[in-house]
């Protein structure tokens, strides 16, 4: 499936039961979603997840998907990086094909 925004991803996520977009996870994990779309379904989040606010904790930064059943998914374990340049380079060259991915709803 074709999306042209992350809004379309969100609204669809939402209406299959997800929460990955929620208020309270966005919070929790301290997230941002960048609004470029790779390909059909690809875009980046960053996270700077730190239960204990510890200052030296690092935002990173994720690739991620929307899969046929609008569950938010990540290409692998090997799709976070320490610089947006690098996750954007990740994204650019995944569209063109999939590999292991794991569901984060």
């Amino acid at each position: 499936m074709k999306f042209n925004s992350i809004t379309e991803i969100k609204k669809a996520n939402k209406a299959a039961g997800g929460h990955f977009f929620s208020q309270g996870a966005l919070n929790f994990f301290n997230s941002k979603i960048y609004t470029k779309i790779y390909g059909d379904n690809v875009f980046i989040t960053s996270e700077q997840f730190d239960p204990y606010n510890y200052p030296e904790i690092a935002r990173k930064w994720s690739v991620r998907y929307i899969d046929e059943n609008a569950r938010i998914c990540s290409p692998n374990d090997d799709a976070t990086f320490t610089s947006m340049k690098e996750a954007i380079s990740f994204a650019k060259n995944y569209v063109n094909g999939l590999d292991i991915v794991r569901s984060l709803d």
